[in-house]
């Protein structure tokens, strides 16, 4: 699962091109690639850092399933609502970032965990098939599109169902919890 630009994989696939065929699919958090989020934020900060190694990853002919904005914006959360709930230890680290992120704002989103949520239970998203292009020239530079092709090696989240994201999320350490705005 790629959470960051994809700098370590497109290198990987740049000098190992053979490797391609042993990987089954990667999983990505990154891009903008509807109307919804790419007016809003047309270059995502995990391509745009590296819109090189994402065209590699993205043409490598290696099935990839990617989480991006349009379905990551959906999941925001108040920090303060998510602090005063009680969590299970594994989440402590997640609760120290949210109250960093109330020194600048009241708004959490969570992109990465939407990612590693679909790695264990895939239908918390719907997801379509084609392929997504990658800005590399200057006017385009990261920016993402995606195109619907039956026959396509990607696979894009166009839309998040929050309440069986929170079940999964909040299930872990065998606990249920339920988040409010």
């Amino acid at each position: 699962m790629a959470v960051d630009p994809l700098t370590n994989i497109g290198a990987l696939l740049a000098a190992y091109p053979h490797l391609a065929s042993l990987i089954r699919e990667i999983s990505v958090m990154g891009g903008s690639f509807f109307e919804e989020a790419t007016s809003i934020i047309p270059a995502e900060w995990n391509i745009r850092n590296n819109p090189l190694a994402a065209k590699i990853v993205f043409d490598s002919g290696i099935p990839v399933r990617v989480v991006g904005l349009d379905v990551t914006l959906k999941l925001k959360i108040k920090c303060t609502n998510f602090i005063r709930i009680p969590h299970p230890d594994i989440l402590k680290p997640v609760i120290m970032n949210a109250e960093m992120f109330l020194e600048r704002t009241n708004d959490m989103y969570f992109h990465d965990p939407l990612a590693a949520v679909c790695l264990f239970d895939e239908n918390v998203c719907r997801f379509i098939q084609g392929n997504i292009g990658v800005g590399v020239d200057s006017a385009s530079w990261g920016t993402t599109g995606f195109s619907k092709n039956l026959t396509g090696r990607v696979r894009v989240a166009d839309i998040v169902y929050p309440e069986k994201f929170y079940n999964a999320y909040y299930s872990i350490d065998d606990a249920a919890y339920v988040i409010t705005q």
